[in-house]
């Protein structure tokens, strides 16, 4: 087990969990800074802590997310992200299993 306290979070980046199916990623961003297009196997679930960000898709779509928004979606859809203003927040993904 292992507790943590997303306040107390002073890394940029930090792999908060993981296993062969399951991580949790904590991610701080500055206003502009970006994750290039990427793709993962499985579901993805971005929760805002503080913030704004825009996560583009490349079948057109997009979303802008603020604070305590969260968005599901299929990883293996390739998608972007971008920092709108200072942003705060977890992405979990979980693994498909075969």
């Amino acid at each position: 087990m292992k507790k943590i306290n997303i306040k107390d979070l002073t890394e940029k980046s930090l792999r908060v969990f993981a296993d062969d199916m399951l991580r949790v990623l904590y991610y701080e961003f500055e206003a502009g800074e970006k994750m290039p297009n990427h793709s993962h196997n499985g579901l993805a679930i971005i929760q805002i802590i503080e913030g704004k960000i825009d996560v583009k898709f490349d079948t057109g779509e997009s979303f802008e997310l603020v604070k305590d928004d969260l968005l599901q979606f299929n990883a293996a859809i390739v998608h972007n992200i971008e920092a709108l203003d200072k942003t705060r927040m977890l992405i979990t993904l979980a693994s498909y299993s075969n």
